[in-house]
């Protein structure tokens, strides 16, 4: 079963407020190496850059992981990715909002690589 998080919305209260989700895939881990994807969706669905961010294993600070663009008619992304440093990696989706719609950014999920 996959981990889904939803959104904190973030920003004025006079724009629309626009959740983001973000989930690690069917699999809480993955062997070292191996790939795994990272998905979610911006609600309202539009085209919107949406910046992934990550903790390394023993880390408590985010690190800006790369920068993905939602699909115009479902809202959504998605991204393969592996990585050969094991441990827990924490993952976050930042919508940084805009003339419309609040920032939001998503829960955080975890995937172990062994």
């Amino acid at each position: 079963m996959a981990r889904t998080g939803s959104a904190t919305v973030i920003g004025a209260a006079t724009n629309t407020p626009a959740p983001l989700t973000i989930s690690r895939g069917s699999s809480y881990t993955v062997l070292a190496g191996e790939p795994f994807t990272i998905s979610g969706v911006i609600t309202p669905h539009f085209a919107v850059s949406i910046t992934i961010q990550y903790q390394r294993p023993g880390s408590t600070v985010w690190q800006t992981f790369r920068t993905v663009t939602t699909n115009a008619s479902t809202g959504a992304y998605s991204f393969t990715t592996s990585t050969s440093i094991t441990g827990i990696w924490s993952f976050r989706a930042v919508f940084a909002g805009n003339g419309t719609y609040l920032g939001s950014q998503s829960l955080v999920v975890t995937k172990s690589v062994l």
